[in-house]
């Protein structure tokens, strides 16, 4: 078991040149930045990153194929970001990351050894790509979560209703996570799984007692195996997220009354104010109009806060 990541991922701008008015920002990821993504690691970091904002109108970004420095690119993966402080929908600044590598005869040879590929709908292809962007979680300062392994450590189980959750042997996941406090309150893990013999996987995987393999539902795998690549045994796993989260903790110390009041910053994002619509579906309802207008400045500390806000599905 190795981890990738020795250094902090960023992609560092070494040429952040703004194309189209500023709509489009161009990103050359360095060569000797740490790898945080999986595609970061695959491309040897030679990766070309194009942000563009859909907020721009008019908007012609670029296509399929671009220069830089002589050499030849193609388009990849695409990902939609939203960053907050931005001016886009909600307050956020929306964005399309678009991300290059190096465009040579042998590339789609190259994503087969990966997985099969070539199976999926045009659509789909695209959407699986998709999570070569996924960001490693830090551990710390300096280290991302990435490990090498062997697909004889992983084994596929029937699917029953798992809905993307398989399962991580409680032990290994101690010694993945270094046997520290994290560790020892960790039981879940957010995963992103590539591996020739297996295929590319997404989903959680939770501590479980008594198996001595990382198991695998169905719902995990996206893209099948690979067809042309059957004796690479070597699997790169990448972790996006830990569970319990820091959010889940102060989620926990926000709805229980008898604990120590979370961070004032996680109330302020958390917190969300009684809008206008909410205080006329009140007044429409016969709620005094001084109770609304009491209700509105005791509802945001969390003692005074009676009300929720409910997702959709």
């Amino acid at each position: 078991m190795r981890r990738l990541c020795e250094k902090d991922l960023s992609s560092q701008a070494t040429n952040n040149s703004a194309v189209n008015g500023g709509c489009v920002k161009k990103i050359v990821l360095s060569k000797d930045s740490g790898a945080t993504t999986f595609l970061s690691w695959w491309a040897d970091k030679h990766v070309l990153q194009y942000d563009v904002d859909l907020a721009c109108h008019n908007l012609n970004g670029p296509g399929k194929t671009t220069t830089e420095n002589g050499e030849d690119y193609a388009l990849i993966s695409s990902k939609k970001v939203e960053e907050s402080g931005g001016y886009g929908w909600h307050g956020r600044e929306v964005k399309i990351q678009l991300q290059y590598v190096k465009n040579n005869r042998d590339l789609q040879e190259k994503l087969e050894n990966i997985a099969d590929f070539k199976s999926l709908l045009p659509h789909k292809a695209v959407a699986r790509l998709e999570l070569f962007q996924t960001p490693s979680k830090k551990n710390g300062k300096n280290n991302c979560f990435w490990v090498h392994l062997k697909s004889s450590q992983f084994e596929d189980i029937p699917e029953t209703f798992h809905l993307g959750c398989g399962f991580i042997p409680e032990e290994f996941l101690q010694d993945l996570l270094g046997n520290n406090a994290l560790a020892k309150r960790t039981f879940a893990i957010q995963v992103r799984i590539f591996a020739p013999q297996l295929g590319v996987y997404k989903g959680v995987l939770v501590a479980k007692q008594g198996i001595t393999k990382m198991q695998l539902p169905g719902s995990m795998k996206k893209v099948g195996k690979s067809t042309k690549n059957s004796d690479d045994a070597g699997v790169v796993m990448l972790a996006r997220a830990f569970f319990p989260s820091t959010m889940n903790y102060n989620l926990g110390r926000f709805l229980d009354p008898q604990a120590v009041d979370p961070p004032a910053s996680f109330e302020d994002d958390f917190i969300k104010p009684l809008s206008k619509t909410y205080c006329h579906y009140l007044e429409g309802m016969g709620v005094p109009k001084e109770l609304i207008e009491r209700y509105k400045r005791t509802s945001k500390n969390r003692h005074g806060l009676k009300h929720a806000h409910l997702i959709g599905l």
